[in-house]
């Protein structure tokens, strides 16, 4: 466990001095925040909850950047050489992805700073938070991994990574749904690992958003995992990680 966490903090530093990746976090959960702030402001109110709207946008922005992390690395030719570790090849895999959502979690802090700054209300339960929180990374963990792992094929990943973000964003009700569509939250948090964490960070915590986080991201993992199988059996046949 040591080790793993060593090579998740080596990677983290790596990923972090990247620009393309450090700018994106910071830009993603500021202009979220200010677009939230704004819109309710000329309303009169600003919603207290907006910083954790942000964040949330911010990190999930972030955590798709896993695909592109991978890409990076094959495109330096040094992926072949993290994956002839002393692991597992899908542990050393999850070791690149990982980073993604780590470096994602310095969005709640800096969403929380500007709330600070600009005087907005901020009312929240502590372990609401801790708990919302830390299920919002595992299961963005998972997501990203599986993501990075089909996109590990593709040449463009940073491209594509970007079709993928609002989508989910929205699908995981972070600003709510029509009121024609409010059933559709039932639907989604059985399918969207980071709904669960979503309602539990911007409403209420849940024994049954738990539950539906638990079992979407378990069949995530286990996709992730079968992909990974057969992408890495192919990849030795060839000698390479095949590009499409």
């Amino acid at each position: 466990m040591r080790s793993f966490l060593m090579m998740v903090w080596f990677q983290t530093k790596l990923y972090a001095k990247n620009q393309y990746f450090f700018w994106l976090l910071l830009t993603s959960t500021v202009s979220m925040f200010l677009t939230l702030y704004l819109v309710d402001y000329s309303q009169g109110q600003v919603d207290e909850q907006i910083w954790i709207k942000a964040a949330i946008v911010g990190m999930w922005s972030s955590a798709t950047t896993a695909a592109g992390a991978i890409s990076f690395q094959k495109y330096q030719q040094t992926l072949d050489m993290v994956l002839n570790q002393q692991v597992d090849e899908r542990i050393a895999l999850a070791v690149l992805v990982l980073p993604a959502t780590v470096f994602g979690f310095l969005a709640f802090p800096l969403s929380y700073l500007l709330a600070l700054i600009l005087r907005v209300e901020i009312q929240f339960d502590w372990l609401q938070i801790i708990t919302g929180g830390s299920l919002l990374f595992i299961s963005s963990t998972a997501m990203s991994l599986t993501i990075a792992i089909c996109f590990v094929l593709s040449s463009d990943a940073i491209i594509y990574e970007q079709l993928i973000n609002i989508p989910i964003v929205l699908m995981s009700g972070v600003f709510g749904f029509p009121e024609k569509l409010s059933g559709l939250v039932k639907v989604t948090r059985w399918i969207i690992p980071i709904s669960g964490p979503v309602r539990i960070l911007t409403e209420q915590l849940t024994f049954e958003d738990i539950l539906a986080m638990i079992v979407s991201t378990s069949i995530w993992i286990g996709v992730a995992w079968s992909i990974a199988s057969r992408i890495l059996r192919l990849s030795k046949k060839t000698g390479r990680l095949g590009e499409l």
